[in-house]
């Protein structure tokens, strides 16, 4: 999984939520990292 230390280092939480939301309404699925969508919102809401 994706080390998402280091992912908060280069991009500012807001963004991060945004970029969820889009994702979201597109319906995506997991990227290269493998992490989901569940996997990520859990990571945004600690």
């Amino acid at each position: 999984m994706f080390k998402y230390g280091s992912l908060e280092r280069i991009l500012p939480r807001q963004n991060m939520q945004l970029a969820y939301k889009r994702v979201v309404a597109n319906k995506g699925k997991s990227g290269i990292d493998r992490t989901t969508v569940y996997e990520f919102k859990q990571f945004l809401i600690t």
